[in-house]
């Protein structure tokens, strides 16, 4: 009698263990497909090619191009500036990012404080209608929009990289490109079309572009991503001479490196 109670109770242990081990099975199973839909949006380090110069010519704009390093560049193709840039997300997950949302912040009131101590007869004036405009004694010199600075921008989805090439672009607000480049202008004196090649910026103690991504999944959980940048500028490998810049050509490279 007392062996017959043994078995059941060894019995009982076994199916007890079996049930947990199932659990445990179905567990990593259910992870295992949830990682198998989990989508991932992911934004690398990017260059934009920029060519333009407004201190030369006040009806001019800045205009970029992103920049590829790893596409065979086509000089007479002009085709893909702009005066707004853009870079691109991508899916490196396995299952589609729904509703997505991104806004970019950068604390342009510091940027401005910064530009103008390089020369004390630029001014600059914030307006209601969410512009500034900057002049150099008494004559227009810039003129900044960032309406589209911290506004949510939705997106219905995003693929994976794996299922089509489905990259979807997100556009940077002028106002951070532009006071970028007129730093770089006005500190180097590059005040004509063609004019001495620049020393290398990294834009020192300058405020940082942030980027905010929120995305779902297809069972609806919900994902944020965060990306600060920091901001350098260098010389264009694009010009001819060795000494000087053509600013109707690209001559100049702005790195967005992920922080």
């Amino acid at each position: 009698m007392n062996i017959d109670k043994l078995i059941n109770n060894l019995s009982g242990i076994g199916t007890f263990i079996s049930s947990i081990i199932a659990l445990y099975a179905l567990k990593e199973l259910i992870k295992q497909r949830r990682a198998m839909y989990r989508p991932r949006l992911f934004l690398n380090e990017f260059t934009l090619s920029v060519k333009g110069n407004p201190l030369f010519n006040s009806k001019n704009f800045y205009y970029f191009k992103l920049h590829l390093l790893h596409e065979a560049e086509n000089k007479n193709d002009l085709t893909k500036h702009s005066i707004s840039s853009q870079v691109f997300f991508q899916n490196i997950g396995y299952g589609i990012a729904n509703k997505v949302k991104y806004r970019w912040d950068f604390d342009y009131r510091k940027a401005l404080k910064k530009l103008v101590r390089l020369d004390n007869n630029i001014q600059f004036e914030i307006k209601k209608d969410k512009s500034i405009l900057m002049s150099k004694n008494g004559e227009f010199l810039s003129n900044y929009n960032f309406d589209d600075l911290e506004n949510e921008i939705k997106i219905d989805f995003i693929k994976p990289e794996t299922l089509d090439f489905n990259k979807k672009p997100s556009i940077i607000p002028m106002i951070i490109t532009t006071i970028h480049m007129d730093y770089v202008l006005i500190k180097n004196k590059m005040n004509d079309e063609i004019c001495k090649k620049f020393d290398f910026e990294d834009f020192k103690d300058f405020p940082k572009p942030k980027l905010t991504i929120s995305y779902e999944d297809i069972a609806g959980k919900k994902y944020n991503e965060v990306y600060k940048f920091s901001l350098t500028c260098s010389n264009s490998f694009f010009q001819k001479d060795d000494w000087t810049n053509n600013t109707n050509t690209d001559y100049a490279f702005l790195t967005f490196k992920s922080l």
